[in-house]
Parts: structure tokens; C-alpha cells; sequence
């Protein structure tokens, strides 16, 4: 396992799709972060349990939040409890493809002064999009800010929000020498069925009604 942190935002997620996604990050990944903020007590028990046997997962710590209209807010509360080199950011409905997996490890393990990654101090990543199974077309604004240097990153914007490293945000820094794009075939798969979309659009919704897209540390 690498010196990488997984950090998650969840809400009432489908606890076999989370067992999931974690156990497949734990080829790479050395912990995990969870940030709750409103799941019920059985959801949390049941998380709590992942790092029991027979799971053996990495260690894995739960931080429970109350929900404030605010996505940045809520995943940089994780922010303090990593312990890892590098963050990587990831939703319960993602899961990134051999390539990205790879590329991952190649990150991490070759990180060290002196190299080309010594400046570096986050990766963008292509997202390939699944809604109800059918696959999304590809957009340029499918590419995000994913993983980055523990210490680096924080999140910024209450609704679709975005990621400033070293203190810059992204308008600021994609595509230069702190924030390159990872190659276009290391990508992560996002898939949402209908229950899922309607629940996003409903919250999504109600948020920016609230002025949310104001919110913000950086505009």
C-alpha cells in the first residue's frame, strides 16, 4: 500500500457499493478518510465495521459533520485527520480504471526531490460518465482535480466545487507546471442510476436557490 490517503463525502451511501470501492482502493491506498454528514446509525456501525476482519481494510476513520449547504466545507473537514503524502478524492459512485491505478502508484512511489514530480502538486483526471448505464459524451470539462499533496490542497466553492493547491485556485493553476493532467487513459468511471441522479438534482437544486454558488473561500 502507498503513503496515499482516500478521502470520501458521504451521506446514506449503499454500504456494498462503499465495501466496494474501498476494497478496491486498498491496492493502493494506506487509508481512509470519511467524512459523514447524515447517515443513519446503522450506516455508520456498518462503516465503523470495515475495519474489522474479514474485511482487513487500511485504517479507515469517520468523521460525522452536520450537512451546512456547503460540499468544500464539508470535505475539507477531513483535511486535518489524513496522515498520508498524497490525497486522493473520490465520490462513492467512482471508481478509477487499471490505468489511473497505475498512474496512482507511479506518483507516489516515484515522489522524491530531484525528480520531474518534485514541483508538482496535484494531478487533474478524465472522468468517464455513466447515467442509468448510458455512457455521457465526452466534455472538456470532464477533467478534475482529483489527487494532490497532503498539506497542499483544500476545496473551495460550496456547489461544484473546485480545488486550490499551494493556495491558488484552479483557473489559476490547471495545466501548468503545479497541475498537469494525468494521461487521458488513467480516468475514473462516475456512474449514477435514475434514484441517484433525482437525488443529486433535488439537493443540487435547493442549494443553489440558496445563493450556494456564492460560498466560497475563492472565486
Amino acid at each position: 500500500m502507498l503513503d496515499l490517503t482516500v478521502a470520501l463525502l458521504v451521506r446514506n451511501p449503499p454500504i456494498e457499493r462503499l465495501v466496494q470501492q474501498m476494497d478496491y482502493m486498498s491496492a493502493v491506498a494506506s487509508e481512509f478518510i470519511i467524512v459523514d454528514t447524515g447517515s443513519t446509525d446503522e450506516e455508520l456501525q456498518a462503516m465503523a465495521y470495515m475495519n474489522r476482519a474479514p474485511f482487513g481494510l487500511p485504517k479507515v476513520k469517520i468523521i460525522r459533520r452536520e450537512w451546512r449547504d456547503d460540499f468544500a466545507w464539508a470535505r475539507n473537514e477531513g483535511l486535518p485527520f489524513v496522515t498520508r503524502k498524497w490525497t486522493l478524492h473520490l465520490d462513492p459512485d467512482e471508481l478509477p480504471n487499471i490505468r489511473m491505478m497505475q498512474h496512482l502508484q507511479n506518483v507516489v512511489e516515484y515522489d522524491g526531490v530531484g525528480n520531474s514530480l518534485e514541483k508538482i502538486l496535484g494531478f487533474q483526471y478524465f472522468s468517464v460518465n455513466y447515467f442509468n448505464g448510458v455512457r455521457e459524451p465526452e466534455q472538456a470539462f470532464h477533467w478534475h482535480v482529483r489527487l494532490f499533496r497532503s498539506g497542499s490542497g483544500r476545496w473551495y466553492r460550496a456547489l461544484d466545487e473546485l480545488v486550490a493547491v499551494g493556495g491558488r485556485p484552479e483557473h489559476e493553476t490547471r495545466d501548468t507546471v503545479v497541475l498537469p493532467k494525468a494521461p487521458k487513459d488513467a480516468y475514473f468511471i462516475h456512474s449514477k442510476n435514475d434514484s441517484a441522479i433525482a437525488k443529486s438534482e433535488r439537493l443540487y437544486g435547493a442549494m443553489a436557490e440558496s445563493g450556494a454558488y456564492r460560498k466560497g473561500l475563492l472565486e
